[in-house]
């Protein structure tokens, strides 16, 4: 048996899962892994930019605007290095780590990192990684 390239520009049918959008719906609208300390995307689906707003706090922008604000987003991310008391830079190997998440608009959401060892720190993550899924 042989196995061949199927290329189409539209799948639809009358009934079942492409009938409703729940292919489409289940799928992933757009996800970036980029590097926390400046910004710089390695790769990305239907991200038009990452902005770095300040330490620990970013903006990302869709290429394709969202349906509506009622998308959902998930976003992860290590090593952490956080500041500490002294000035310097130190890695965070152990703790929690939480996003603190803003209000999102239909082409772009913005979020803050923070890793907790006892007390919210912010700081820098080398690698986040956002998946974005939605109308």
């Amino acid at each position: 048996m042989a196995y061949g390239t199927l290329q189409t520009d539209v799948i639809n049918s009358s009934t079942g899962l492409f009938s409703t959008n729940n292919a489409y719906l289940g799928i992933a609208k757009a996800w970036v892994n980029f590097n926390g300390t400046n910004g710089v995307v390695r790769s990305s689906f239907n991200v038009s930019s990452v902005t770095r707003n300040s330490i620990c706090d970013f903006t990302v922008t869709m290429t394709t605007a969202m349906a509506d604000i009622n998308y959902s987003y998930n976003v992860n991310f290590s090593p952490l290095y956080a500041l500490n008391y002294s000035g310097g830079v130190s890695l965070n190997s152990q703790g929690n780590t939480t996003i603190a998440q803003r209000d999102p608009t239909t082409t772009s959401f913005r979020f803050v990192t923070y890793f907790f060892s006892g007390a919210a720190t912010t700081g820098d993550a080398t690698y986040i990684n956002v998946i974005v899924c939605g109308n």
